[in-house]
């Protein structure tokens, strides 16, 4: 089985830090969920 974690633009990496050991996949959400034609959010890159 895979775990993956979802974060949201704004949501510190080290929210999920406890997390990283067990899950497979982080994807950054590059977008704020719950709204169309949003624009990239450029920022969202300098999560790696």
């Amino acid at each position: 089985m895979k775990a993956e974690v979802v974060i949201n633009p704004a949501t510190p990496v080290s929210v999920i830090e406890p997390v990283l050991a067990i899950v497979n996949q982080v994807l950054v959400m590059t977008v704020d969920p719950g709204l169309g034609e949003q624009v990239f959010l450029q920022e969202t890159l300098a999560k790696n």
